[in-house]
């Protein structure tokens, strides 16, 4: 073999191998370098609202894909702020970083069963049409005014003796009933369904309500995450083995706090209207009184 040929041969191998050992070594120092890229963002957190997180967080200089980000979440004291506004101090118990747990902000006392057609602590809200009514669904929010008690009727009480108690609960658990599961990452959409009021032109009634659907009853509504709950509005249980068998409730404000109350179809809230099922979809909805005897008579209900 000539001599030049292996020379040259191996000369070859020898810049191959260069090429390579420094291509690699290139690679483990990108690996290994440090971005020295930080980012952080702060948001508030509101009560009886879902706080959205919609952060762009930038793409950092000379960025590697292969590099592997560290992200670290750190709870500091805040104020946590009501719906109007009003801010009140509320510190939350440090939690090592990257770690999460949940932390209720209101829990719910026991359920309060009120008699069918009762008067609600007056909710003054549009009034209701007559006759045959159409059904129209909204997705504009509307202005919900807040309820004060109607005259005569004394605001439901309940027993809080336990209320230590339920508190302690409620920050690793919900109230746990028959049919219902624990969903502290629960997220329920406020529904919103509203017809022409004929009694005062150019208003509508608006029936606002929160839905699962199960075939077991339940003892009381879970603990859910809500983009906004306003007094009056609804949670409807739909029973997906007897629709006859739906449960609801109806947010309300007492002498202990926001809480739900249970109620029956034909509950008269302060502005007479009545509480009822459309006849098609079978949602809840508020009716006059002259509309929701007609359907009563005729088992429409």
């Amino acid at each position: 073999m000539d001599p030049l040929y292996g020379l040259s041969l191996a000369l070859a191998f020898c810049l191959l191998f260069a090429v390579w050992y420094v291509f690699h070594r290139y690679r483990r120092s990108s690996r290994s370098r440090l971005p020295g890229f930080v980012f952080s963002a702060t948001t508030t957190v509101r009560r009886h609202c879902t706080t959205n997180l919609e952060l762009v967080v930038p793409t950092p200089p000379d960025f590697h894909h292969e590099a592997q980000p560290t992200i670290v979440r750190s709870f500091v004291p805040m104020r946590l702020r009501s719906p109007s506004g009003a801010a009140s101090p509320m510190a939350m118990t440090e939690r090592k970083a990257g770690k999460m747990k949940a932390f209720v902000v209101s829990p719910c006392p026991q359920p309060v069963v009120s008699p069918d057609r009762a008067s609600l602590p007056g909710w003054n809200a549009p009034s209701s049409s007559s006759g045959s009514q159409a059904e129209s669904s909204s997705r504009s929010e509307r202005k919900h005014i807040p309820v004060s008690p109607s005259p005569g009727i004394p605001p439901a009480h309940e027993n809080v003796s336990d209320w230590d108690t339920d508190l302690a609960r409620a920050s690793t658990s919900v109230q746990s009933t028959a049919g219902s599961e624990p969903s502290l990452g629960l997220i329920l959409i406020r529904t919103l369904n509203s017809h022409p009021d004929k009694d005062n032109p150019g208003r509508d009634v608006i029936t606002a309500w929160f839905q699962t659907n199960g075939d077991r009853r339940i003892s009381y509504p879970p603990h859910f995450v809500e983009e906004r709950r306003f007094v009056g509005d609804l949670f409807y249980h739909r029973r997906t083995d007897d629709q006859k068998k739906s449960q609801l409730w109806l947010w309300v404000e007492s002498d202990v706090g926001h809480r739900w109350m249970s109620v029956k179809i034909g509950y008269r809230r302060a502005d007479g209207k009545y509480l009822s099922y459309t006849e098609t979809k079978k949602n809840p909805s508020w009716i006059d009184r002259v509309y929701f005897v007609r359907r009563e008579k005729e088992n429409r209900l």
